[in-house]
């Protein structure tokens, strides 16, 4: 099979085969973190046109078309879904099945930093936010724009399955002494990067 062709859309990327009836192309994102997932088209043996736009089309029907506001998911997580048009069947897989349930209304997490005389040791853990990046596209900046450079030995680990406080993931980093108070204490990193964490423990200043 000749894949020839390619689309790319901000949430989709689809591969399709030209002249080739039947064939199927599954990409998948964010691999190894809570929020993988993966689209995927089938076409029967009967088909081998693409539509680009009926694609989309459909796509974005599984992703919003039964959102609403509901409260009991204010965060609009998503579940996947299929849906089958003629000869073309097409699929979102969320591929964690044992995140946090019921799912969580709004991103929670804790933070504590202890001062170790020429640098600080900070631990944050979270839930329902930064489940994509490892962090280096939330956190790390967000401490960056708070404290400027002096980051290092930064440990980020997504757990296989939530632990028992609910967290999908924690950070180990050290970090220049007494910044708790500007940057963690009072939720500023936390904010900026899309989560909470309830302040900051520790005894760095």
């Amino acid at each position: 099979m000749n894949y020839t062709s390619l689309i790319t859309e901000p949430t989709i990327s689809i591969v399709w085969a030209d002249n080739t009836v039947g064939w199927k192309s599954e990409v998948s994102y964010d691999e190894g973190t809570p929020d993988e997932h993966s689209f995927l088209l089938h076409l029967s043996s009967n088909a081998g046109a693409f539509d680009k736009n009926e694609c989309l089309e459909t796509f974005d029907r599984i992703i919003d078309g039964c959102d609403g506001n509901d409260a009991n998911n204010p965060m609009n997580w998503k579940f996947g879904g299929r849906n089958v048009r003629g000869e073309y069947t097409y699929e979102v897989h969320v591929k964690r099945d044992n995140r946090p349930w019921p799912p969580i209304k709004e991103p929670y997490g804790n933070c504590r930093g202890m001062y170790k005389f020429i640098y600080s040791d900070y631990k944050l853990h979270g839930a329902g936010w930064s489940t994509w990046d490892s962090g280096e596209q939330t956190i790390r900046p967000s401490i960056q724009g708070c404290l400027g450079w002096g980051i290092s030995a930064w440990k980020f680990e997504y757990y296989d399955k939530p632990d028992k406080g609910g967290m999908e993931w924690g950070l180990s980093v050290n970090l220049p002494v007494f910044v708790r108070s500007r940057c963690f204490k009072n939720n500023k990193v936390a904010f900026a990067s899309g989560g909470f964490t309830h302040g900051c423990g520790g005894n760095d200043g």
